[in-house]
């Protein structure tokens, strides 16, 4: 396992290798966080970076952008790889947000099935609600909008789909922890990495979040999303411990790590 990260200015960076799933963290209807301990790592190359530093430390805009090689082609499989992005746009306390993540099998060597596509994306806003000093540290609500294509076979056009969804959100952070309700409204919605509950065309999930930061660049995650899909209610519940950030190999001007 081998991770070059490279800053060679305080508002860009590249990272080449083993990447850290932990560094880009989509929405669970685009990537599903549990995939995490099927693919531990990633084998690529990312961008990170945002606009400079306004007076009070905070940026105007951020993003990221990775592509991640997970299958190469062979007389077995079509190659396999994915491509994300991220980035944030920040005005106060409203931001506006947009994440792709694109998932696509190929490759010239070997006709080793069919060549699939299959782009997700998302726009939204998030809106910090104003709260009294010494009460609730932050709270705020969500609305976003998503689409997706999925191709399964390039050579057969009638395999096409498209879909939509809707979903809007609360939330609070308190002592630490984040709480989300959400819900859901979608039309023939599909993300192949994406949480499989979002494939329904209705559902609220609850969600707990917490991360602690034992040392600098250890960071220790945990959460339980509970969810009612048309009266069931699944859950996943997770825990991990990401160690990437405390042995960078090589490091530019600036550090390891996300700005």
């Amino acid at each position: 396992m081998l991770s070059v990260d490279f800053r060679p200015r305080e508002n860009f960076g590249l990272t080449f290798g083993n990447l850290r799933p932990g560094d880009h963290v989509l929405l669970p209807a685009l990537y599903d966080q549990t995939l995490i301990y099927e693919r531990p790592t990633e084998h690529g190359l990312e961008s990170y970076g945002g606009s400079r530093r306004r007076a009070d430390g905070s940026r105007l805009f951020d993003g990221r952008i990775w592509i991640n090689w997970q299958k190469l082609n062979t007389a077995e499989h079509r190659e396999k790889f994915n491509v994300g992005s991220m980035a944030t746009l920040h005005f106060g306390a409203l931001e506006l947000e947009g994440q792709l993540h694109f998932v696509h099998r190929g490759g010239q060597l070997y006709n080793a099935g069919p060549v699939t596509d299959n782009p997700a994306f998302i726009l939204g806003g998030i809106w910090e609600i104003p709260l009294p000093v010494g009460r609730l540290p932050r709270a705020g609500l969500a609305a976003r909008r998503y689409w997706s294509k999925n191709v399964a076979d390039r050579e057969t056009p009638g395999t096409t789909e498209t879909g939509s969804g809707s979903e809007l959100l609360a939330f609070i952070d308190l002592w630490g922890w984040r709480i989300q309700v959400a819900g859901w409204f979608g039309s023939d919605f599909f993300a192949e990495d994406g949480q499989p509950f979002y494939r329904a065309d209705r559902l609220t999930r609850l969600s707990v979040r917490k991360d602690w930061r034992p040392l600098d660049r250890l960071i220790i995650r945990a959460g339980l999303d509970v969810y009612d899909l048309h009266g069931s209610h699944p859950y996943d519940l997770f825990l991990t411990v990401d160690f990437g950030a405390l042995f960078p190999l090589f490091t530019g001007d600036g550090g390891a790590g996300s700005p």
